[in-house]
């Protein structure tokens, strides 16, 4: 799924944050085919009146995976689908929608002419920290690791993978 967003213009995370919502994508017919997760770039935050929002812009492929529940047939595939996302600027928040089909070749296909933009892409994707980590009581997150120190890390902000995880629009000071 590629957005192409103008100048001034986001979409949400897969955790949206305080405020806003993130792509949904459904078939038209899963009866044969089942959608995994989007793959995610790391987002930016964004902060507007007291509110926490993790947002993504520019050109943002989410990439997903179609999984089949038989083999395909010689001939390939067709699927059909809806997507709907919330495009924001600083003023103003749009809903939109849009419908797609796409034919799966059967067989073994050569490399796309897109098969770069995902390549750049998964190099985009955040990768769990090979770091320990532990939470205090009030709630201050530590971060335990061969080559951490304040010589080698000079920013860092935690982006929750749940909507629970902590208040999204509070600083995270850097201690």
């Amino acid at each position: 799924l590629l957005f192409r967003l103008a100048n001034g213009w986001h979409i949400y995370w897969k955790d949206a944050g305080d405020a806003g919502s993130p792509p949904q994508l459904t078939l038209a017919d899963p009866g044969h085919a089942m959608v995994g997760p989007f793959g995610w770039p790391a987002p930016d935050w964004l902060v507007t009146n007291s509110l926490g929002d993790y947002v993504v812009s520019g050109t943002v492929l989410l990439p997903f995976t179609v999984s089949l529940s038989q083999p395909a047939a010689a001939q390939g595939v067709n699927l059909r689908g809806n997507v709907r996302w919330l495009v924001c600027s600083a003023a103003i928040c749009v809903p939109q929608q849009a419908s797609f089909s796409m034919h799966l070749p059967g067989g073994v296909t050569s490399r796309s002419a897109e098969a770069g933009l995902f390549d750049s892409t998964r190099e985009e994707e955040p990768m769990p920290s090979p770091f320990t980590a532990t939470i205090s009581e009030d709630g201050t997150l530590t971060v335990f690791g061969r080559g951490l120190g304040t010589g080698s890390v000079h920013e860092a902000h935690f982006y929750p993978d749940r909507p629970d995880a902590i208040v999204n629009a509070a600083s995270q000071p850097l201690k």
